[in-house]
């Protein structure tokens, strides 16, 4: 087992090669987690202003409505300069200028034109010009629809109306289907570090066996070459088993999930794509040469393909012809079954008919390297040691 000692030391030495790929994953862990806190963020009410020189029944009608959507703020003075320095000052967040006229436009079925004066960085103006409008609407259509009611009992009516809530009852599909798309996005992000730990390692150990005086040296050894290569292939094996639990043991940590069918299809996809990495890896590395060369071949895949892929962007926002070009490379259809899970709760005959699909396409990329491969050896040089 001398060959097979060797391997392991070999990836100890090259270790800071072999671990980018886990810290990479890591961090895209760290900013996975950071962007899921800021989404649990709670909306906060935007503190409103309302200025007028006539207070009448519809300013306090309106005023009334807002309270109940956003903190109304009064201001004392109400001189140009001291609203700008309530803004500045994050006293107030939005201004609402009401003309005198306002009310009397209504009662005569005109539309209200008011201005209004936001702070710099506030981002709900849209929220509150949004209920403004919904409140001059309502007003307008009961003004028009009960023409010879009092002002009163149109004002109290659209109160009546724009007070009213209903309950929504989201279905518990929806949020088992939220926590499932989140393991999916997890577990496309193994992608980009798998690749790389498994590629760099067939390239270090391809690279060192076939330097000439090593294959020289291997050529009198009382080993034959099939049993070298059985042993260099042993300890790679070993490696890349080690890695893919350390991966899982991450994805399954980082999402804190507990054993169900679909954490066992996700594990399954993965252990599928490793597979297809590994075909990959050993074809690719048997070609190349030299170790410049093959490190911007498999930044230029790993990247690539993740990318086109969708384990970094959703490939809804691609274009069709990207998509095209990506369904010809497994980490396509790696992602592609991750979300297949993700989106699924009830795993139906059309469920496993789509997944089992890409599955065996995954499974054909892994014949279709492994067959390169063995053709390469055949035609190739029969000295080298294929792995």
């Amino acid at each position: 087992m001398s060959v097979y000692k060797s391997v392991t030391k070999i990836l100890r030495k090259n270790i800071g090669h072999l671990v980018v790929g886990l810290v990479v994953t890591i961090i895209m862990f760290l900013l996975l987690a950071i962007n899921s806190t800021n989404h649990k963020q709670t909306l906060v009410n935007t503190k409103v202003a309302i200025i007028t020189s006539q207070k009448n029944a519809l300013t306090r009608s309106l005023t009334q409505y807002l309270s109940k959507q956003q903190k109304i703020v009064p201001l004392k003075n109400t001189s140009q300069r001291s609203i700008d320095d309530a803004l500045f000052f994050e006293k107030v967040d939005y201004v609402l200028y009401l003309p005198a006229n306002a009310q009397a436009k209504v009662q005569t079925g005109k539309k209200v034109k008011f201005t209004t004066q936001v702070r710099p960085g506030t981002f709900s103006k849209e929220l509150v010009d949004g209920n403004i409008d919904q409140y001059f609407n309502t007003l307008t259509n009961y003004q028009r629809a009960l023409p010879h009611a009092n002002w009163k009992h149109v004002l109290n009516a659209t109160n009546q109306t724009l007070n009213q809530q209903g309950k929504v009852q989201f279905n518990h599909h929806y949020y088992q289907i939220k926590k499932h798309e989140k393991l999916a996005v997890v577990y496309n992000s193994l992608a980009y570090g798998l690749i790389l730990v498994i590629m760099n390692a067939y390239g270090i150990i391809n690279l060192t066996f076939n330097r000439r005086k090593i294959r020289e040296r291997n050529q009198c050894s009382p080993l034959s070459p099939q049993k070298i290569t059985r042993q260099i292939n042993s300890g790679i094996a070993a490696y890349i088993i080690v890695i893919t639990v350390i991966f899982l043991l991450l994805a399954l940590g980082y999402t804190q999930d507990s054993w169900d069918w679909q954490t066992s299809l996700f594990i399954g996809n993965t252990l599928l794509f490793v597979l297809s990495t590994v075909a990959l890896a050993s074809w690719l590395t048997s070609l190349v040469k030299k170790s410049e060369a093959l490190s911007v071949i498999i930044s230029i895949y790993s990247l690539g393909t993740c990318f086109l892929g969708g384990a970094f962007i959703p490939t809804s926002v691609l274009p069709n012809f990207i998509n095209k070009i990506a369904c010809f490379t497994p980490t396509y259809w790696f992602v592609h079954n991750n979300n297949l899970v993700g989106a699924t709760v009830n795993f139906n005959s059309n469920f496993y008919q789509n997944f089992g699909k890409s599955a065996l396409i995954i499974l054909a990329f892994t014949a279709a390297f492994g067959t390169l491969q063995l053709l390469g050896q055949q035609l190739g040089n029969t000295k080298k040691f294929q792995i």
